[in-house]
């Protein structure tokens, strides 16, 4: 049931997206103006979703957990610099690559951060929704056992394009 209401959510959001295009002087949902890029993400994103085992989540959802204080591990994946320019509340850092495979050292220190129960909440994050990094990030917490994986694809942009202040250390 929950795999058809996120299957859903993304269809609805494509055509929003899609339907928006026309409502502002800036093309597309794209900064740049290049939806063929967005489209290619988001295409990949339902791919990634539908062959693993973790659900994607967006910022109100995230928001909503927070706002809660619902017990979950959010865990960043960007370099540490990027962590340290501002980072959703509470998330701690740990570096997965977001281009190739990640080495065994960011693997051992990502599965650190993971909670001890693996029925918690873990949510895993990038800087966008094209980057791989918080898809295999999400791969390597359910290979662990982890059972309830959220990978929040539109990560720390979209948490501030929702009107959501980041941490900054």
């Amino acid at each position: 049931m929950r795999t058809v209401r996120v299957a859903l959510i993304i269809a609805l959001t494509c055509l929003l997206a899609f339907v928006l295009v026309g409502c502002g002087e800036k093309v597309g949902t794209a900064p740049d103006g290049n939806e063929h890029e967005i489209e290619k993400a988001a295409k990949q994103a339902a791919v990634d979703f539908f062959q693993n085992r973790y659900s994607i989540v967006d910022a109100q959802e995230v928001k909503d957990w927070v706002d809660l204080g619902e017990i979950m591990t959010v865990i960043d994946i960007r370099p540490e610099s990027d962590y340290l320019k501002g980072h959703l509340p509470g998330a701690v850092n740990a570096e997965i690559d977001r281009d190739e495979e990640s080495t065994t050292e960011q693997i051992e220190a990502f599965l650190a951060l993971l909670p001890q129960n693996p029925e918690s909440i873990v949510v895993v994050y990038d800087d966008y929704t094209a980057l791989a990094g918080s898809h295999r990030a999400a791969i390597y917490a359910a290979d662990a056992g982890y059972t309830r994986v959220c990978r929040f694809l539109g990560g720390a942009i979209a948490w501030e394009d929702a009107g959501n202040s980041l941490t900054k250390k």
